[in-house]
């Protein structure tokens, strides 16, 4: 069933409504992808792999990072541990792509608080702290 559906496009639906302004829309999203995921998380690494632009894993990953919403936060975190969980990982060709693609293309995006040196101060804290935030 999973698998017609992701034929027809399934994840291609997902790029918009992860962008909505509608947070209903977004937790509705993500939903589905936690139960396409549960059932088999190799369809969306297939797509990952075969999406040119990656915009999908890169609008998760920027929702992530950036919504107010911390339940969707903690779903999107979800989805990207699904995806990365290695016991779910094919022992195959597969799994070594998506593995470099995901750390070759999204781990900067992923990391990018982190790396970022203006959020930090010369004493290694984040700045934040001293906003009080």
């Amino acid at each position: 069933f999973y698998r017609s559906l992701c034929s027809q496009g399934l994840f291609g639906i997902f790029q918009g409504g992860l962008s909505a302004e509608d947070a209903g829309v977004r937790s509705a999203c993500t939903d589905i992808l936690l139960c396409t995921l549960n059932h088999d998380p190799s369809l969306l690494r297939e797509y990952v792999l075969k999406e040119s632009g990656g915009s999908l894993l890169l609008r998760m990953i920027h929702a992530l990072l950036h919504a107010q919403d911390t339940g969707l936060k903690a779903q999107l975190g979800e989805i990207l541990r699904c995806l990365l969980d290695s016991s779910s990982l094919e022992l195959n060709q597969t799994r070594d792509e998506f593995l470099n693609v995901f750390y070759d293309k999204y781990m900067d995006s992923l990391l990018s608080p982190f790396l970022n040196e203006e959020g930090w101060n010369e004493d290694g804290t984040p700045k934040f702290q001293e906003d009080g935030k």
